[in-house]
């Protein structure tokens, strides 16, 4: 396309389309990735990257075109992007994960229905060590480009002990 002219758009208009087409550009990072092989194996998680060869030209082909044209528009109209750290994206994750893992001890899965025999002993002090790690992963990924002052995890019971530590 050929080389356009700036067009001007007001502050509140430029921040709603550069923040859809961030998160475009992250999302298509990821199909990206897929494209050229991508798979993730955790304990209970597991990716299957069946594509096939032509699958992957195409869809790193549609990726190129999405941003030759997300490039357009950044230019015309004179949009700034994002640049995320990976240790700040760590601990926005990690630090939001935490309630999830809460949630899932013995006192509130009372939610739905009665628990079996044992299970409380069994999954109660396990819940309490992945929360101890996500909270170690939260300290070791903080530093002052991050997170400057973060407030630590609470702990399941809802109040900080302030160490960062639950």
């Amino acid at each position: 396309m050929a080389q356009e002219k700036a067009v001007e758009a007001g502050k509140n208009h430029k921040r709603a389309i550069s923040a859809t087409l961030t998160l475009l550009d992250e999302m298509l990072c990821e199909f990206e990735e897929y494209a050229q092989g991508r798979e993730r194996h955790g304990a209970l998680y597991h990716e299957r990257n069946s594509l096939s060869d032509k699958q992957r030209r195409g869809i790193q082909s549609e990726v190129a075109a999405m941003r030759r044209t997300i490039r357009e528009l950044k230019e015309a109209l004179r949009l700034t992007g994002r640049r995320d750290e990976a240790a700040q994206h760590i601990w926005g994750r990690a630090s939001a994960f935490w309630e999830v893992l809460v949630e899932t001890q013995s006192r509130y899965l009372r939610r739905y229905g009665e628990l079996a025999p044992g299970l409380k002993e069994c999954l109660d002090p396990r819940i309490e060590v992945l929360i101890a790690h996500l909270q170690t992963l939260v300290d070791l990924s903080r530093h002052p480009a991050s997170a400057p002052g973060a407030p630590p995890i609470p702990s399941p019971g809802g109040k900080s002990n302030g160490s960062g530590k639950s």
